[in-house]
This record gives C-alpha cells, structure tokens and sequence, in this order.
C-alpha cells in the first residue's frame, strides 16, 4: 500500500499530508493550488461539517456519549493550519446555539493567511457566539523558518507576532480571549 507514497520512519508522506493541509484547512485558497488565492470552499465545507455532521459521529458514534441538554462544555482545538480551521469554524457556528463553548488555537497560522483579521473586523459573518478563546504559540517562533520546525518566509510576521492582532481582532467583536500566551522553549514542531 505504500508505493506511490515517500514514508518516513514513522509511516508518514510528510509532502502528501502538507498538501492536504493546504487544501483543506487555510479559509483562501493556498498559492501552489491557485495563484490568485480565492476564498476556499474545502475549508468552509470542513468548518461547517465540524460544526455539525462531523461533531454529531463523534460524540455519538465514536464517543457514545448521551445527548447533551443545553450547551455542553465542548472545546475545538487546533494546531498550525488546522488552528486557523478552528478559527473559521468559530466564525461560522451558530450564535444562537453554538456548537463550542471554547476555542485553542494554537500556533495559529494567521501570518500566511492574514485576511481573515480583515473577515472578523467586517463581520462577514452572521454574528459570533459567545465563545472563549484560548492563543498559544511557541517563544522560539519568534525565530522564523531559521530554526528547524518552525515555518515561515524572511519578512513574514512570525505566528507570535501575528497572535497579538488576531487577539485584538477577535475581542474587538465582544469574544472572550485569553492570551496570546508564548510557551517558553517551545517551537512551531
């Protein structure tokens, strides 16, 4: 089954898996798939089916858990690109019943895809709910693609520079955030 594929020691095609990350989880479109960078439809189709079909297996198929009455203390967490995804699905849940209660967006991968500072501040969304926010990133981030593990371009931002804003932004529109926290020692890997 693995031909075709370059595994690494631990069974995985590190250049496959980046390819689907950058299909389906940033909310544009990522330039080796298109150039002029549109919204991205895999990323608003995954948001939505997190929030609903996907959430609904997993707390009754996989989890057996019994119906939750009222709003249940359900968290969504994401790392890298799928924290960005976190961040979209926060900006398409329901405001009047929320699938989440919080968010951890960690290491969110705002710098690559910085236009959606720009969707929150225009609410192009049918308002948020209310929702907390918990952003985490790593200090050696700070440190850019130079150090191995962490990702980046000379001249971008770095994910902890960009967690400041997206911070600002996201309590700006009445969300409940806490941090940008920097974890000691800790890169993007």
């Amino acid at each position: 089954a693995a031909e075709g594929y370059d595994l690494d020691a631990e069974g995985m095609d590190n250049a496959v898996l980046r390819d689907i990350r950058r299909r389906h989880f940033p909310p544009f479109t990522h330039p080796t798939h298109n150039p002029a960078r549109p919204r991205n439809p895999y990323a608003a189709r995954l948001a939505d089916a997190l929030l609903g079909p996907i959430r609904r297996h997993v707390e009754a198929d996989i989890l057996a858990l019994p119906a939750a009455a009222g709003r249940p203390d359900r968290f969504l967490m994401g790392a890298s690109y799928s924290a960005v995804l976190a961040l979209q699905t926060l900006l398409r849940d329901d405001v009047d019943r929320p699938a989440f209660y919080g968010y951890v967006l960690g290491s969110p991968s705002v710098p690559f895809d910085p236009e959606i500072l720009d969707d929150i501040n225009a609410n192009l969304y049918d308002g948020l709910p209310e929702a907390r926010v918990l952003i985490l990133s790593g200090a050696k981030e700070r440190e850019g693609a130079s150090l191995p593990g962490n990702v980046g371009s000379p001249g971008m931002p770095s994910i902890p520079e960009m967690a400041g804003p997206l911070a600002d932004h996201l309590t700006n529109v009445g969300l409940a955030v806490d941090g940008p926290y920097e974890i000691a020692d800790e890169d993007h890997g």
